[in-house]
């Protein structure tokens, strides 16, 4: 069982959580401070007394940031975030960040792990093994990847994922070199990270961390302080068709009878994203106004189509 309140000290909010062992009996405090508002202690609190009545609580000292992102913040984005801003993060997370920097402390992790990683991404050829007969955990590929990247021997990364995801069948030495066989040849002829993806993982993991000092589990957002890869130089812009040159293409499209040509002049005279096309019915036109009521859009997420307002 487990209670608990908030209060000030100093400038600061804090909470304490009062937690009874129902093995035992005996009881203990969990005291933390550093929230900025009553309401972020008061929230950070809620979870706590959740976690530790489900099991799930792990003490702020010994939380890597994987247990943190993977346990407290990625759930808590349900209602925060579309889901295929969710479903991005998720990957980025899983494929790029948590195999290299996962295991590391939450309150260890500092701007030189967090500049390595980028470093380590731009220089990292990207590739999935993208084989059909995938049967373990997604999170074990990168893993592996990883490992062998850093000159772990077969041996050590099948104990490794043992260690590591024990719900999951063992691997044999055989099976780790037959996985890292197939992830190089689907990375052949790929580039490595572009600067903006690398930009983009440091926009998540500072997301991640600034919600971490909100729920108190750090004091410091070291996202702030690490460095990304510059922005690269703007390209020149890209050719755009006249009008002229689309509508030739229009009539082209008319006079074949193409499927999309509807579509395409849709698109071409309204300048709607992709998504809102997509969701676009015939119910939602009015000939006689000239005008389409943008009502629903198409998105994908986990390789499954979702349709929302």
């Amino acid at each position: 069982m487990a209670t608990g309140h908030v209060r000030k000290r100093g400038k600061k909010w804090a909470y304490v959580q009062y937690v009874t062992d129902p093995a035992t009996g005996e009881g203990k405090y969990r005291w933390k401070s550093g929230f900025a508002t009553k309401s972020d202690a008061q929230r950070a609190l809620r979870e706590a007394i959740t976690a530790t009545e489900q099991g799930t609580f792990i003490e702020p000292s010994r939380m890597s940031y994987a247990d943190y992102v993977e346990r407290l913040w990625l759930p808590q984005l349900d209602d925060q975030l579309e889901s295929s801003t969710i479903e991005s993060y998720e990957r980025n997370m899983r494929v790029h960040i948590l195999p290299r920097i996962g295991g590391i402390k939450l309150q260890q992790l500092g701007p030189i792990h967090l500049n390595d990683l980028y470093r380590d991404l731009q220089k990292q050829e990207i590739g999935v093994d993208d084989s059909s007969n995938r049967r373990h955990d997604p999170k074990i590929y990168p893993r592996i990847a990883y490992l062998r990247s850093q000159g772990v021997s077969y041996t050590a990364i099948a104990n490794k994922i043992a260690e590591e995801f024990p719900d999951e069948k063992p691997l044999s030495k055989d099976a780790v070199a037959a996985i890292v066989r197939r992830s190089k040849n689907a990375s052949k002829n790929q580039g490595n990270l572009a600067v903006r993806t690398v930009r983009y993982i440091h926009t998540i993991i500072s997301r991640s961390l600034k919600d971490a000092v909100k729920l108190g589990l750090v004091n410091d957002n070291v996202a702030r302080n690490a460095t990304p890869p510059r922005k690269p130089k703007a390209k020149t812009e890209r050719p755009m068709w006249t009008a002229e040159q689309t509508r030739t293409f229009l009539e082209w499209a008319r006079s074949t009878d193409h499927r999309y040509w509807v579509a395409w002049a849709f698109i071409a005279t309204s300048g709607d994203r992709r998504g809102a096309n997509l969701g676009i019915r015939w119910q939602d036109i009015d000939f006689e106004q000239g005008t389409a009521a943008l009502i629903w859009t198409v998105t994908c997420v986990n390789h499954q189509l979702v349709v929302k307002t």
